[in-house]
């Protein structure tokens, strides 16, 4: 995954930081919600269009994955869901 990965699941990343889920579930998300942060902040460092900002968002990035039941609480649109594939898996509860 890059950096550009991450920076694109911006606003995925955000609803889900801001979805009212249980404390447990915060707490998986939380190694992960904090690995995206510091990139999206260090990709707001570059001048947008710099060759610098180019050359890190392109650069890997190893965030840790993370996985999640599936809940109503999570309102989200596929293009939410498609763009955090890589980052969050929702395990379908049973």
């Amino acid at each position: 995954m890059t950096n550009a990965d991450i920076v694109k699941a911006r606003i995925a990343l955000a609803k889900l930081a801001n979805a009212e889920l249980p404390v447990p579930i915060l707490g998986m998300l939380d190694r992960t919600l904090s690995a995206a942060e510091r990139v999206i902040d260090q990709a707001g460092e570059y001048p947008e269009g710099s060759e610098e900002g180019e050359r890190y968002l392109a650069e890997d990035a190893l965030i840790p994955k993370c996985r999640i039941p599936a809940l109503p609480e999570i309102r989200m649109s596929w293009v939410d869901f498609d763009v955090l594939r890589g980052i969050v898996t929702f395990e379908e509860v049973g």
